[in-house]
């Protein structure tokens, strides 16, 4: 209803009443907007943490050690070496590698199953490692003499735990690499490899012998100058596996066939015996070892095969 021609107008309290309704409905949308903010800036934090750990994860992730591929003939972790039979049957006086088809990346090593009434020789060995060279000059003839006879295996295990002593280059795996490459397209050539990496070891805290020279070497040793062999070496194609074996190794509880702890390199392990080998300084080989001694422990553990005393060596 209107008098005059004009509108009701507010009475003073119908004006107060509307202002604080005003005020009211204003603090009930503020309080709304403060949620969705709050609501938004909770959204943004965990969005944003969620990618932080989603890239730190990655990171972590892309540096881990990855599983690679693995080295043919080393289903062990390790080559093993064996006498040539002629069709006689009889030793031919030169030494072979046992074939083995390469794993799948990740898989677990398969434990070699010993030779009965053989000398099993297994040696866990760092090429870095002077007393690894001190006991290749001074035993190995003594080792290799059994297994081109018929006597003994021998399975080698390179692995990389000096890799900080080489000022960066990480020879101990790139040396390890270099022997798996060449267990894989070149087994029969191992030894030989073994023999010029350790005759030509460079002295611990160098920067090593580098890739050409890695090369080089089995070049030599197996006359195999293909690229597939030089572009494993260069290419540090089992590194991955050099990096998993040296994991297994010095982590494990006992090593294979034995109840061994891994302590060092070299670890010698005869039919599950440690030859704990005596070091000393002489004629300037500071790592020697006595191979008439390393023999008497040969010939000690040949007699519990066969049950006989134990002969001694000449001197």
């Amino acid at each position: 209803m209107t008098i005059g021609g004009y509108g009701h107008r507010p009475t003073k309290n119908e004006r107060r009443e509307a202002a604080r309704e005003r005020a009211r409905q204003m603090r009930v949308d503020q309080v709304k907007k403060d949620k969705r903010r709050k609501a938004f800036i909770q959204l943004g934090v965990i969005v944003g943490v969620l990618a932080v750990v989603g890239i730190v994860g990655g990171v972590i992730v892309t540096n881990m050690p990855q599983p690679g591929p693995r080295p043919a003939n080393m289903a062990s972790d390790g080559i093993v070496l064996t006498a040539e039979l002629g069709t006689d049957g009889k030793p031919t006086g030169k030494v072979v590698a046992e074939k083995s088809s390469a794993l799948s990346p990740g898989a677990e090593p398969v434990n070699t199953t010993p030779v009965p009434d053989k000398l099993n020789i297994v040696e866990y060995l760092d090429y870095m490692c002077p007393i690894c060279g001190g006991f290749d000059r001074n035993d190995s003839e003594v080792m290799f003499s059994r297994v081109k006879s018929g006597e003994a295996t021998l399975e080698l295990h390179p692995i990389a735990i000096l890799n900080p002593n080489s000022q960066g280059t990480m020879y101990s795996t790139r040396a390890a690499n270099a022997a798996a490459c060449v267990a894989n397209f070149e087994p029969n050539g191992f030894w030989d490899f073994n023999q010029l990496l350790f005759a030509n070891q460079p002295a611990e805290g160098t920067t090593g012998l580098d890739d050409s020279q890695l090369v080089s070497y089995a070049q030599q040793a197996t006359g195999n100058t293909g690229v597939s062999l030089s572009d494993c070496i260069n290419n540090r194609t089992f590194g991955g596996w050099v990096s998993e074996a040296t994991k297994r190794v010095t982590g494990a509880t006992t090593l294979p066939n034995s109840d061994v702890k891994f302590s060092g390199t070299p670890t010698v392990i005869v039919n599950g015996v440690q030859y704990v080998a005596k070091f000393e300084q002489r004629d300037n080989d500071p790592a020697y070892t006595s191979p008439v001694e390393f023999e008497a422990f040969l010939l000690e553990q040949q007699g519990k095969l066969t049950g006989s005393a134990t002969p001694t060596p000449a001197p």
